[in-house]
Protein backbone atom coordinates (compact mmCIF):
# COMPACT_ATOMS: atom_id res chain seq x y z
CA UNK A 1 0.00 0.00 0.00
CA UNK A 2 1.17 3.60 -1.04
CA UNK A 3 1.41 5.80 1.90
CA UNK A 4 -0.99 8.36 1.15
CA UNK A 5 -3.50 5.74 0.55
CA UNK A 6 -2.72 5.00 4.29
CA UNK A 7 -3.43 8.32 5.25
CA UNK A 8 -6.97 8.18 3.03
CA UNK A 9 -7.98 5.86 4.85
CA UNK A 10 -6.80 7.68 8.57
CA UNK A 11 -9.60 9.73 10.35
CA UNK A 12 -7.66 12.43 9.40
CA UNK A 13 -4.58 14.33 9.99
CA UNK A 14 -3.63 17.13 12.57
CA UNK A 15 -1.40 19.74 11.99
CA UNK A 16 0.20 21.91 15.26
CA UNK A 17 0.37 25.15 13.56
CA UNK A 18 0.21 26.89 16.19
CA UNK A 19 0.42 30.75 14.93
CA UNK A 20 0.33 32.38 11.52
CA UNK A 21 3.07 35.09 12.77
CA UNK A 22 6.99 34.24 12.02
CA UNK A 23 8.04 35.78 14.92
CA UNK A 24 5.61 33.71 17.36
CA UNK A 25 6.68 30.81 15.34
CA UNK A 26 10.28 31.41 15.50
CA UNK A 27 9.79 31.80 19.44
CA UNK A 28 8.82 28.32 19.45
CA UNK A 29 10.86 27.12 17.40
CA UNK A 30 8.49 26.08 14.35
CA UNK A 31 10.48 26.19 11.50
CA UNK A 32 7.62 26.31 9.12
CA UNK A 33 6.05 29.28 6.92
CA UNK A 34 2.44 30.57 6.21
CA UNK A 35 2.54 29.25 2.94
CA UNK A 36 3.91 26.46 3.90
CA UNK A 37 0.59 25.80 5.69
CA UNK A 38 -1.90 26.89 3.51
CA UNK A 39 -0.02 24.72 0.97
CA UNK A 40 0.09 21.29 2.66
CA UNK A 41 -3.43 21.70 3.70
CA UNK A 42 -4.82 22.58 0.51
CA UNK A 43 -2.56 19.40 -0.79
CA UNK A 44 -4.25 16.83 2.54
CA UNK A 45 -7.60 18.27 1.19
CA UNK A 46 -6.75 17.54 -2.78
CA UNK A 47 -5.78 13.93 -1.56
CA UNK A 48 -8.87 12.94 -0.07
CA UNK A 49 -7.47 13.13 3.92
CA UNK A 50 -9.22 15.29 6.28
CA UNK A 51 -7.34 18.13 8.02
CA UNK A 52 -7.64 19.58 11.35
CA UNK A 53 -4.81 22.44 12.62
CA UNK A 54 -4.33 22.93 15.80
CA UNK A 55 -3.54 27.43 17.16
CA UNK A 56 -2.90 28.40 20.15
CA UNK A 57 -3.44 31.80 21.45
CA UNK A 58 -1.36 33.65 23.93
CA UNK A 59 1.96 32.30 23.10
CA UNK A 60 4.87 34.54 24.88
CA UNK A 61 5.48 36.48 21.56
CA UNK A 62 1.91 36.73 20.91
CA UNK A 63 0.25 40.59 20.34
CA UNK A 64 -3.37 41.25 19.60
CA UNK A 65 -2.20 41.82 15.93
CA UNK A 66 -0.26 38.27 15.69
CA UNK A 67 -3.37 36.57 17.31
CA UNK A 68 -5.46 38.32 14.71
CA UNK A 69 -2.79 36.93 12.08
CA UNK A 70 -3.47 33.45 13.37
CA UNK A 71 -7.91 33.77 13.38
CA UNK A 72 -7.42 35.23 9.47
CA UNK A 73 -5.12 32.23 8.96
CA UNK A 74 -8.10 29.69 10.86
CA UNK A 75 -10.48 31.30 8.92
CA UNK A 76 -8.89 31.42 5.72
CA UNK A 77 -7.80 27.39 5.76
CA UNK A 78 -11.18 26.66 7.07
CA UNK A 79 -9.77 24.66 10.13
CA UNK A 80 -10.39 24.75 13.88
Amino acid sequence: MQPAHLLRTAPGLAFGVESANSRVLADVSKRFEQAQVIDTLKRGRAAGISVVANYIFGLPEDDTASMQETLDLAVETNTE
